[in-house]
């Protein structure tokens, strides 16, 4: 099945005799890489492209330069801009270039707490969720891109529970709150939406997850407990990339089994999010 619907060939793009490197073209509209070949010095070469404005990226040795021309147009060589690199090899050669392969993105995110055995017995003790029962949090990721559809990478995450209460004779309420940390490998895998400069992807995330419960009594003496589970996710998102600047919407299924009772309950943390993502290109 393809991932994209390119358009016709019905230009091109001329490599100049006197160009020589790993060559890779790039649409600038929909950000997406349209050829990539190996382009020896002595004979011009005509690629086929779509009608539309272009970057031509060019890699011989440590050096990357990048041309601008539009389609039926010849690369200037004396046009282009030039930048020293360093040289990412694996066993088989060379990666892939891309023109902006580093990618950090912050994510804010809500949802309601999954219910499980944990929850059902704090009920049962007497306890009550608040009036808006959601977790909210953060994320951090780094990503890397690899492939011309796949990034990989690492994600960090922190979010809090709504609070639990239980009426006492004391002065205070009885309260019980849990905070979830998770240190995650992460791999994303996306398509563009058409010619546009929006994409759709899938994101799944696999790791260490850290729960904290804070509980405090009815004279408002507090106890604080950490507990260590895995922790995972899967993500469906949709998001908009500028030449450097990224943003997204994604819907997010979490579960962290970390938290524990003194019953034998776990609480997997997570459940249903809906996230706001930031992104930058680098």
């Amino acid at each position: 099945m393809p991932l994209s619907f390119p358009r016709a060939a019905t230009a091109h793009i001329e490599l100049p005799a006197a160009l020589e490197g790993k060559t890779l073209i790039e649409d600038k509209r929909s950000h997406t890489v349209v050829a990539e070949t190996y382009k020896a010095k002595g004979a011009a070469v005509r690629v086929a492209v779509a009608p539309g404005e272009y970057r031509v990226l060019v890699r011989r040795g440590t050096t990357l330069s990048r041309c601008e021309v539009t389609s039926g147009g010849t690369v200037e060589l004396d046009q282009c801009t030039s930048e020293a690199l360093d040289v990412e090899t694996t066993k088989g050669g060379e990666q892939p270039i891309f023109e902006h392969p580093t990618m950090i993105e912050v994510s804010l995110f809500a949802g309601a707490e999954r219910h499980d055995a944990y929850t059902d017995t704090l009920e049962a003790f007497g306890y009550h969720e608040g009036v808006m029962p959601l977790s909210a949090g953060i994320s951090l990721a780094g990503l890397r891109q690899w492939l011309p559809h796949v990034w990989l990478g690492g994600l960090a995450s922190t979010e809090s529970t709504s609070e639990w209460t239980r009426a006492t004779d004391g002065l205070y309420p009885q309260r019980f709150s849990a905070t979830t940390t998770t240190v995650q490998g992460a791999a994303r895998a996306f398509t563009e939406l058409g010619e546009s400069s929006f994409y759709t992807y899938l994101q799944f995330t696999i790791g260490l997850g850290i729960g904290r419960t804070q509980h405090r009594d009815q004279s408002d003496m507090e106890t604080r407990d950490t507990y260590f589970g895995p922790a995972l996710s899967a993500s469906y998102g949709v998001g908009w990339q500028g030449h450097r600047l990224g943003l997204g919407l994604a819907y997010t299924m979490e579960y962290a089994h970390v938290i524990d009772n003194l019953v034998g309950d776990t609480h997997a943390s997570g459940g249903h999010r809906f996230g706001l993502a930031g992104s930058w290109s680098f």
